[in-house]
């Protein structure tokens, strides 16, 4: 396996091997979730497989850097983007896994838990490029990294199953597929929807299963919309929070939390792997009118309404709706 080498940074460097992920992670506050309900599942789910020692450990160097990086243990923590929204897609991986088991093999699964620790690695990274690439820079400079990070673990890759060119190769799209948005200056929208579709059209996975994992991959990143609808509200607060501390939104908080929510809502979320449509897609459909009207009590404030109001009004009308229901 080549690694492409992405410049090193504070966090790549401090954190480059498993001793110092676990002294990393040691730092966290003692009721922090860490990965352990994913490694109970895992110790059960894996427990015949070799590769599961390896498979924990990228798996905690990983969660490791989200938190130095982004999360918990950063300098410029993001409100969204960070270890928590691992924990978030491991659930959903986990409760995908009771209801179709048998749909992916042992390995599949594992690199779609690898998948929700490592694919918002490079979040913020910065974006220089003019050009209109679909794939994100920094999904592909995660993928990068996620790379990077299994030369670390598993350097011995000819006898390690998760290392074979077919799971990289899934892996890239996995992660690459996960791109959410467009990131030209002629963008509408902050949201376009993920482009795995346009990726596995070009791709030759070995397999009907490969391209349903992929699916799935994407599916559990954006499964926010099937939470108790409460909680959607808050991730949506959490996402305008870190796209205006990193300025990367221009659009007023009304228009976000209005037009926007909408706008990703109904037009570019969309689930496409049979788990998710079985589990998630009946929970989105039961948020879709509380969004609605939730986003009626937004417009009907005035034009120039100060962020904190927008914001006030949208998740107390959506705790309301949320109890009512």
């Amino acid at each position: 396996m080549t690694a492409h080498l992405l410049p090193a940074d504070a966090t790549s460097e401090k954190i480059n091997n498993i001793s110092r992920a676990r002294y990393i992670l040691n730092q966290l506050d003692q009721h922090h979730p860490r990965l352990g309900v994913w490694c109970d599942w895992a110790n059960t789910t894996f427990a015949e497989q070799t590769w599961l020692p390896y498979l924990t450990d990228i798996m905690q160097l990983a969660y490791a850097r989200m938190c130095h990086r982004n999360g918990s243990l950063s300098q410029q923590p993001r409100s969204y983007h960070n270890e928590f929204h691992c924990n978030d897609l491991c659930e959903y991986l986990i409760e995908s896994h009771n209801h179709f088991s048998d749909m992916f093999s042992p390995a599949h699964w594992a690199l779609l838990s690898y998948f929700a620790v490592c694919h918002d690695l490079q979040q913020g990274l910065p974006n220089d490029n003019r050009d209109h690439r679909l794939v994100g820079a920094n999904e592909a400079a995660s993928f990068q990294e996620a790379r990077q990070m299994m030369d670390l673990i598993m350097p011995d890759n000819k006898v390690n199953s998760l290392c074979q060119p077919q799971h990289i190769l899934l892996l890239k799209t996995m992660i690459e597929g996960s791109t959410f948005g467009r990131h030209g200056d002629n963008k509408r929208y902050f949201f376009q929807g993920n482009i795995a579709k346009h990726l596995l059209n070009s791709i030759e996975l070995e397999n009907q299963a490969d391209r349903q994992l992929v699916y799935l991959a994407c599916d559990i990143d954006t499964a926010n919309v099937s939470m108790p609808f409460n909680d959607y509200a808050r991730s949506a607060i959490r996402v305008y929070d870190e796209l205006k501390a990193h300025r990367l939104i221009k659009v007023s908080a009304r228009a976000f939390f209005s037009d926007e929510q909408l706008n990703y809502f109904f037009k570019q979320q969309q689930f496409n792997s049979k788990p998710a449509l079985e589990l998630f897609e009946p929970r989105k459909q039961r948020n879709a009118p509380l969004l609605r009207e939730t986003v009626a009590a937004v417009k009907a404030l005035p034009e120039d309404a100060d962020t904190e109001t927008v914001k006030h009004t949208f998740f107390r009308t959506a705790e309301h709706l949320s109890i009512a229901s």
